[in-house]
């Protein structure tokens, strides 16, 4: 009994970790894959952890609501550092001038921009190549030695650390996005000086659109690699982050 107690919480705590984090959080991957994942998980999981003593039903229930909010903060933590380049593209979209046009985007299942679905795609890919969903599922695994099974205290405490997450995502995401801006900005500032000096030769704003849209692109282009690498290394500090949500709920 106290094995299927304990299973339950474990189950919650990886169930609630599983359907936030990226990757298996897109609209694109069936519920029922990832209930899948979660349970797998858990049967692994759950021999090893110390067992939850809970005596009555409302204990139980309490308790299993407490790991959901714990593994939503863990697993909300990665989305919200995994966002970063998308947010970064759509910055870099609008200055480039691609946001007017949109595309469908299997993984989010909503009309996106050009850039930042090609970057979402990428993102992924670095995601799972870099075997990062493995690390964050061992991050989540390790914090049950922390905070075993229906052992967290004050569950709501962990969710404060989306704030300074929120706004170190929105500050990485701007950092990303930096340097092509301000040079596409450079070659949108020295168009419209070309054309004040030359009101009468229209073909600086006939063709500005199409050295912006060039320009950029180009940058977009050099850039990848190190945006990719800067944004693998933004989601690998949510790692050390699932440790602190272990440390403020036990």
């Amino acid at each position: 009994m106290l094995f299927l107690i304990t299973a339950a919480l474990v189950v919650s705590r990886i169930g609630a970790v599983i359907m936030i984090m990226p990757v298996f959080n897109t609209l694109g991957v069936p519920k029922l894959y990832r209930l899948a994942i979660a349970l797998c998980l858990s049967v692994i999981v759950t021999p090893v952890v110390p067992q939850a003593h809970l005596s009555t039903l409302s204990e139980l229930l309490l308790a299993m609501v407490g790991e959901v909010i714990v593994g939503v903060v863990m697993g909300g933590t990665v989305a919200i550092l995994f966002g970063a380049i998308t947010m970064a593209s759509e910055f870099m979209g609008m200055q480039i001038g691609l946001r007017i046009a949109a595309v469908f985007d299997p993984l989010s299942v909503s009309q996106t921009g050009l850039l930042s679905s090609m970057s979402r795609w990428l993102a992924t890919l670095v995601f799972l190549g870099a075997n990062l969903h493995l690390w964050v599922i061992n991050a989540v695994g390790d914090s049950f030695l922390l905070v075993p099974p229906g052992a967290a205290s004050d569950p709501l405490a962990a969710g404060a650390l989306w704030v300074p997450t929120l706004n170190h995502a929105i500050t990485c995401g701007v950092r990303l996005a930096g340097p092509v801006m301000v040079l596409v900005f450079l070659v949108q500032a020295f168009l419209g000086i070309m054309v004040r000096l030359a009101p009468n030769m229209n073909v600086f704003f006939a063709v500005g659109l199409i050295i912006n849209v060039g320009v950029g692109m180009g940058l977009y282009h050099e850039a990848l690699p190190t945006l990719l690498m800067e944004h693998l290394a933004i989601v690998q500090e949510s790692l050390s982050i699932i440790g602190r949500v272990a440390e403020l709920v036990r």
